[in-house]
Parts: C-alpha cells; structure tokens; sequence
C-alpha cells in the first residue's frame, strides 16, 4: 500500500524519525482506521526503519520525541482526537525502538478537560519531559501542561489557560529557570506569564503595566519567534494584524513600552494577515524584525526592519528582494549576519544594511535557529527539514 510522510523531524546528523500514513484498514469488528507507521532512518533518509511498537495498544499515533537516536517516546490513542472516550498510551523505548515499554495514561488525576488530546511532548533528559494538551472548539481553546521528573512514569499539572479565550503563541528563556511566554489579547491586553523555576510554575504578569492592544491586533505563532530574550532583564515581543508593534521590557516584564515601526500591517494592507513576525536580537542595541502578508507572501512592501538604539527606533531596511518572512536569526552574537526565512524564500545577509542578499534560494520554511558552531536548522511543512552550513 501507498505510505506518506506527515511529520519527520531530525534526532542528529543522518538520524530522523518520521510518521508515515497509509490507507485505512478494517479492524475486527468492522472499523476502518488509518494505518500510521513510526520509521527511522540512520543513512540521511537512504532507508527507512519500521519501528512502530508490534503490540501497539492504538491505532492513532498523537505525538513523537527522541532525545537522541537510542531514546524516544510515542504518545498514542485508540480513537480520534477530541473523542470523549479516547484511551491514551504512553510509550518508550531505550534501544531505537526495537523494544518498546507501554502504559496507559490517565487524565483525570490531572484534571484534563475530556475531549483534550496531547500536540507535542519533550524531554531534557531521561527523566524530565513535558506533554502539552489541548483543548480547541469553536472560538475557544485551552491548553494545560503536564511535567515529568522520573521518565513519564507519573505526571504533575504545571499550568493550565485560565482563560478559554487565550492562546498562547510562543516563549523564550533567558536562563534554564527564567522564561516568558506570549499569549494573544484577552480583554484588550496581551497575556503575558513568567517562571523562575524552568517552567514549574507560572504566574500572570500585572495586566496593568501591559500597553492595550488595538483591536485587531495579535501575535502570529508560525515561528515561535514572535518574542525574544537578551542578558538578564530584556524582552521583546512583536505584534500584527491591524498593528504592527513592538513591546520592550527592561525588567523582565514588570513594565512595557511599545513602539510604532515601519512594517505594513492589516491596517495599511486591509487585512489580518500582515504584521511582524518574528523579532531577532544579537545584544542589547542591534535587532532585527520581518513580516508580510502571509497570504501574499510576494509582496516586498517593508517587511524588514532593523534597530540600533533597543528597539525604540526602527528604520526600514533597503535589503531587496523582500517578500514575507516567517522567522530571523542572528547567525552570531558578534556580527550583522542574518538569516531569514519564509514560505517561498531563504535569504542571507552578512549585514541586514546592505542593499542586496549575499544569498537567497526559493524555499518553504517556517522556522529557523542557529547552532553555536554557526550553521543552522530551518523546518517547513509536510516535515521540512534543512541544515545550512556555515553561513560565513
């Protein structure tokens, strides 16, 4: 039968595991399901490995992580998602998945609303991971994080949206204790909530210090770079739809200033799929923001600017060609080297103030972060993943 990939991701150099989906099948009793296979490869995709559990307990499988290429874990269920009567398995394996240890999952010591199903799980290291659910119907969402410390064995509720309105689209740390994460406007402000513990617990910013949105505005969560970190204190995060802003703290969120910037919106396009982004900064004065339209990605109307001063003044930048970018990364905290990425173009610069890219292909990515070594990884859809050499 005809198997295709649905996801892939990269463990190291020549290691990936991907999900293949094939063509439904009857079980027993007369049920059709769809065929999903768990394959790794060890040769840089020449071939591909099965290693789908034998005894698997379901069908569907939810969510995939390996730490590296011997340890890894499979979150499966029996039935679809958002099933009220869903069974969920957790499984693992030591050895590249010749061997699989199982067990079920229980939600309701965790207080899991029923229809919740798992969309991504991680671990650090052999004991402590993560496992995100959500929640999602009509104009509402919730989500809730579940935190592991003996190798997924037991599970304790670290945070849970209190508002079903919310959703939250992305994070940065700037320690392994102290993060932020960035959550769209929920009655005319954004949401806005910090660790000191590496993610244990989480409490609300003073909604009071936040800057009110403009209706209209929010954050775009494609890249998971729409907010970011610098030394011990600093955070920004960028805005689009019917604004295109950027939001600064100095003290680690306590207070924002926010500030106008040259990149088009929804308001100057007319619609709400423009704005910024994703906000990159190598220090604490030199950053670098791209946007667009993602729905006419074509469009090289302002969709890169750059900062000197912090973020309190942004100037267009004259690079060409422009065209909607999804992510930027410095390539190095000591240079002007930027890579950029969007869904029908890559490009390069060594200096974001030039006139002209060093380099640029025609590309579909969504997501970029650089390796201190210099060269980077960038994902796009249907499993995407490219490494870029050393930029320089």
């Amino acid at each position: 039968p005809s198997f295709f990939i649905t996801r892939k991701r990269l463990i190291s150099p020549g290691y990936e595991w991907a999900i293949f989906r094939g063509p439904s099948k009857a079980l027993a009793d007369g049920t059709l399901v769809e065929q999903m296979r768990l394959c790794l490869t060890e040769n840089g995709e020449k071939t591909w490995r099965d290693i789908t559990p034998f005894s698997m307990p379901a069908h569907w499988i939810e969510t995939v992580f390996f730490m590296d290429p011997l340890h890894g874990w499979l979150f499966v269920s029996d039935a679809l998602r958002e099933d009220p009567n869903a069974r969920f398995y957790l499984l693992s394996t030591a050895d590249s998945g010749k061997n699989w240890q199982t067990q079920e999952f229980q939600g309701m010591p965790y207080h899991l609303m029923e229809d919740m199903f798992p969309t991504g799980i991680s671990f650090a290291d052999l004991q402590h991971g993560w496992i995100l659910w959500h929640w999602h119907m009509m104009n509402s969402s919730r989500d809730s994080l579940l935190r592991t410390v003996d190798g997924g064995k037991n599970w304790t509720l670290q945070f849970t949206n209190p508002d079903s309105k919310g959703f939250f689209d992305c994070m940065a740390f700037w320690n392994s204790d102290q993060g932020i994460a960035l959550g769209d406007p929920v009655n005319g402000k954004f949401e806005l909530i910090v660790t000191e513990d590496g993610g244990k617990n989480w409490k609300p910013l003073p909604r009071d210090k936040i800057p009110p949105a403009v209706e209209g505005e929010g954050a775009f969560a494609a890249s998971g770079s729409c907010i970011t970190v610098e030394g011990k204190n600093q955070a920004w995060f960028v805005t689009g739809g019917k604004a295109a802003r950027v939001f600064h703290s100095i003290d680690r969120g306590e207070t924002w200033q926010v500030t106008e910037t040259p990149i088009a919106s929804g308001r100057t396009r007319g619609n709400d799929s423009s704005g910024i982004f994703s906000v990159a900064f190598r220090d604490a004065n030199y950053g670098v923001i791209v946007g667009g339209d993602y729905k006419n990605p074509r469009d090289g109307n302002a969709n890169v600017a750059f900062t000197d001063d912090g973020g309190a003044n942004w100037k267009v930048s004259r690079i060409s060609p422009q065209s909607y970018f999804s992510a930027v990364a410095f390539t190095s905290r000591h240079d002007n080297g930027v890579l950029a990425v969007g869904s029908i173009r890559v490009a390069y610069t060594e200096d974001f103030r030039k006139e002209r890219w060093a380099k640029y292909m025609e590309l579909n990515l969504n997501a970029v972060s650089f390796f201190p070594t210099g060269d980077a990884l960038a994902v796009g859809p249907n499993g995407t993943i490219v490494h870029f050499a050393t930029m320089r």
